[in-house]
Order: structure tokens, then C-alpha cells, then sequence
């Protein structure tokens, strides 16, 4: 049982331990009949303060904490990169509330750590549905349209995702001390609701929420001109969330091969590490994000091999 289910389920066995004998209390209102309205008043004023008093503390209790809350419940791969809000930043629409906890800017990449609940009661979400997240800069999306989401944690009982996502940009995008990050849509893969085998859109509309991040300048490299074999990459970046590669390609994309013909490693000190990628591909253009699966220490790498091309790090 996770540390949410057994703290849930002490809230409630605690209310549930609370008895009242509804005889009692009938027969102290009727000898107490001349201040009945009063008595009253003041009991259901209390009721309803006591109701209140558990909703919020539901509310608060699924909603704060901050950041280092959030890496301590769930472990991310990446917490210890982002940077805390405050306060977490939350937007509402479509009976959706989404909230960031953190967030960090690597280049192009952005870390972003959010939740996701549905607040109507309808309990829309599941294992199955994602946030489509956008990045914005000075009012201008920054976004490519590529993202990678890892699923944290998800609350049945509270319908509340939680999420670490890695949000890719457009190539060379400066450090910004302020971004939005805006989510677009909220999109569903449950194979027993798909329409036609696609992924459908569950919810669209825009959820905008603004986080600060401090500066990664020495934590991303980039290079230009490399060439593979049946490509030239015209731009190369690399930081602890992975590698950027984009230029022109010759390759048969019928075979929709591309991404699996390029193998990425970053070498550093103490071992290899491999990348998974993923991206978009035109007839003669491509452009793809290597994911790694825990934070590359920039400051270890020594080589970056591409298909075989060893990209040496120069410091």
C-alpha cells in the first residue's frame, strides 16, 4: 500500500471512529425547546463548519506540500534538477485543475513537475490520459510539439495525476528567467475508448501557469555540422535531460525506421550511457529528442557518439 492509500485510510478510520448518539442529543434539544432556534443555529453552524474544515483539509492535503514533498512521496528520476515554486501554480478549465510544483530549463528542454485532477467528480482521468503541454517565452510558443510524460502516481480517489514531464523546444531557444507553460489539451490512449485506434482529445482548452527558473548556460552544449551516415546535422545540443538532433536526411522514411536508425551514447568518466529517442520526421528533414532515463552530469561527459561519429567534449 502506497503512503497516499495509508494516509487516506487513517483520515478515514479516524471519522469513521466518531459516534453520536442521535437519542441523547433529541432528548437534551427538547428539554432545551425555548432556546430550540438558537440551539439550532449554533448546531448547524457548526456542522457546517466541521464540513467545511474536512473539505479543505482534503483540499490541502492533496493540493501543497511544494516540491520537496512531491520528489520525497514519489522519487522522480529529475527532482532534484527543478527549481520550487513558492506557492504551486494551478489553472482551471473544463473541470480540469492543473498545478506545477517546479520546473527547470535546460536549453531547450524544460523539466516540469505537475498534477492534473478532475474536479467535476466525474472521475475522467485515468492510467490512460496525459497533459499536451506547450512552452512560451515572451508571449511566443517556444514548443516543437515533443514531449516525453512519466506517469508518477495516480489518486483513484481523488482522481489526481501527478507527473514529471520533459517538454522540447525549438532549437537554440535562449534561457529565459520566466516561462508559461501551457497546457493545450489533455489527451486519452484507454484502448477500450479509443475511436479508430487513435489517441483522442479528452479535454481541450488552455491551462497557463508561469514558473521562474535560474540559469543553465553551463549545464548545455551544443554543436554544429556533423555529418552521418545518410544525414547532416545541422544542430546538436546536449543537457542532463538528453540529446537535441535536427538537420536533413536521405533516408527511405516509407520504412518509418528513421529515429531507430540513429543510435545515441553519451560517455563520460564512469560508464556509457544509451538514449531512447523520439521526434518528428519530414521527407527530408528531421528533428529528434534523445531521452535519458536519469540526469546526464554534463560536467563527466567526455564524448558524445552519434551512429558511430565520436563527438569529442571540449572544455
Amino acid at each position: 500500500m502506497s503512503k497516499f492509500d495509508k494516509e487516506e485510510q487513517l483520515i478515514y478510520d479516524a471519522f469513521s471512529s466518531i459516534d453520536v448518539d442521535t437519542n441523547k442529543l433529541k432528548k437534551r434539544i427538547n428539554k432545551m425547546e425555548q432556546r430550540k432556534t438558537r440551539i439550532s443555529t449554533k448546531f448547524s453552524v457548526a456542522v457546517a463548519a466541521f464540513f467545511i474544515f474536512i473539505a479543505l483539509s482534503a483540499t490541502a492535503y492533496a493540493t501543497t506540500g511544494g516540491l520537496d514533498q512531491f520528489i520525497t512521496r514519489f522519487n522522480p528520476a529529475f527532482g532534484d534538477l527543478a527549481i520550487p515554486l513558492e506557492e504551486p501554480s494551478y489553472a482551471e478549465n473544463e473541470g480540469i485543475r492543473m498545478g506545477i510544483y517546479g520546473a527547470q530549463q535546460f536549453g531547450n528542454a524544460v523539466l516540469v513537475y505537475l498534477t492534473m485532477q478532475d474536479i467535476t467528480g466525474e472521475n475522467r482521468l485515468s492510467v490512460h490520459t496525459t497533459p499536451d503541454l506547450e512552452i512560451y517565452g515572451d508571449g511566443q510558443s517556444l514548443s516543437n510539439g515533443a514531449q516525453s510524460s512519466q506517469r508518477l502516481y495516480f489518486n483513484q480517489s481523488t482522481n489526481t495525476l501527478y507527473f514529471e514531464v520533459r517538454v522540447i523546444g525549438d532549437a537554440g531557444i535562449p534561457q529565459l528567467d520566466t516561462l508559461e507553460i501551457v497546457a493545450v489539451g489533455i489527451m486519452c490512449s484507454d484502448p477500450a475508448r479509443q475511436r479508430g485506434g487513435q489517441i483522442y482529445t479528452l479535454a481541450a482548452g488552455e491551462w497557463r501557469m508561469e514558473v521562474s527558473t535560474s540559469d543553465t548556460d553551463d549545464q548545455v552544449m551544443s554543436w554544429a555540422d556533423i555529418i552521418i551516415e545518410g544525414a547532416h546535422i545541422d544542430y546538436m545540443s546536449l543537457n542532463p535531460l538528453g540529446v537535441q538532433l535536427n538537420g536533413n536526411h536521405t533516408w527511405d522514411i516509407s520504412e518509418r525506421r528513421s529515429v531507430l536508425d540513429v543510435e545515441i551514447e553519451v560517455e563520460n568518466r564512469r560508464r556509457n550511457i544509451r538514449l531512447f529517442g523520439g521526434g518528428g520526421i519530414g521527407p527530408d528533414c528531421f528533428d529528434f529528442f534523445f531521452h535519458t532515463e536519469s540526469p546526464i552530469d554534463i560536467d563527466t561527459v567526455t564524448t558524445v557518439v552519434v551512429n558511430g561519429v565520436r563527438i569529442a567534449v571540449e572544455r
